[in-house]
């Protein structure tokens, strides 16, 4: 039965491209709102921190350069510290090494990514606590994982750039599904250039790619039928010189709601493209599972790690700034 799964895959998405449904979604139809973070001072705890994730009330801050404590719990209420766990090392419930861009949970417990081994635990009072692990088994790098149901993931394609912009891995198969967006480069280029950084999640039936270096936006449902294509019309942006500049950078989501940033050169700064990372403003668009383009914000200071809650607050932290948290109401 696997087999046939596999097999026709390939047939599916042929059959089902005609019915691929496109638009447009012009920015200059949405207003940038400029938005002011609350700032909130924690004990100096963190040392380096490269990513922010929410589980229920509590803060989940990742440290992967520390030599232990590599997860740092905090209260989402006043932002107090609650514990530090997670440390290096080859035990189960340790982690060899932690990707800072991978992060799923579900009620009680969440997922970090070590190499290839997506390694779940469970956060109970004040305490982390080793659940299980799943191990994915492709013979390339992983990129841009996703978790869609109990050990079925979806990832980026091959690095070399051949074959399909994802795999599909289930019952410890993959396969691949989804095309690259013409023109299609040679080589590693192929996977760089085209390739996007993507949404989805356990419960959704769906997942969003969002282009890093198109202004280009698709859907796929899960069993790699190409849904719908966005296209972005920014007639205010300069033309990149860079080729390997992004588009579409950062993404993080919650059940309701998508937020990825977005490098814009319309906002009222010269030589955007001159400027270090970090001077750069940054807008936020948030999106709808639906593919409806809800809001286009920018923010008073430059967040490079931030996450939304279930309840539409923004987290953010600066990782040269580790003893502030940044939060926004977000209002929808």
């Amino acid at each position: 039965m696997k087999l046939s799964f596999l097999y026709y895959i390939p047939l599916l998405l042929f059959v089902s491209c005609g019915s691929t449904k496109q638009r447009t979604c012009d920015l200059s139809e949405y207003k940038v709102k400029n938005c002011r973070m609350e700032s909130h001072l924690i004990d100096s705890i963190l040392v380096y921190p490269e990513s922010i994730n929410t589980l229920n009330d509590k803060l989940i801050i990742m440290e992967p350069q520390r030599k232990d404590s590599l997860v740092s719990i905090f209260s989402c209420d006043n932002f107090e510290y609650v514990c530090s766990s997670i440390s290096k090392g080859h035990a189960k419930y340790e982690m060899v090494s932690l990707r800072n861009d991978y992060f799923s949970n579900t009620d009680s417990s969440f997922f970090v990514l070590s190499r290839n081994i997506i390694k779940e635990f469970l956060l109970k009072k004040d305490t982390i606590q080793f659940v299980n692990e799943h191990i994915i088994k492709i013979p390339d790098a992983l990129n841009h994982v996703l978790r869609v149901g109990r050990d079925v993931y979806i990832t980026s394609g091959f690095t070399d750039g051949k074959g399909n912009e994802h795999l599909l891995y289930k019952d410890g198969h993959y396969s691949g599904f989804g095309d690259y967006a013409a023109p299609a480069l040679k080589g590693n280029d192929n996977f760089f250039f085209n390739s996007s950084i993507s949404a989805g999640t356990e419960g959704k039936n769906v997942i969003w790619d969002f282009h890093r270096c198109r202004d280009l936006i698709r859907c796929y449902d899960l069993q790699g039928k190409l849904l719908e294509e966005i296209r972005i019309k920014n007639t205010n942006k300069k033309r990149i010189k860079d080729e390997h500049e992004y588009c579409y950078y950062k993404i993080k989501w919650n059940s309701s709601y998508i937020a990825v940033m977005y490098n814009n050169s319309e906002i009222g700064i010269d030589g955007f493209y001159e400027l270090d990372n970090e001077q750069r403003p940054r807008e936020m668009q948030i999106w709808t599972w639906d593919g409806i383009l809800k809001q286009r914000l920018t923010f008073d200071i430059p967040i490079d790690n931030y996450c939304i809650s279930e309840e539409g607050i923004l987290y953010a932290i600066i990782s040269n700034k580790p003893n502030v948290i940044y939060t926004y109401k977000l209002d929808y």
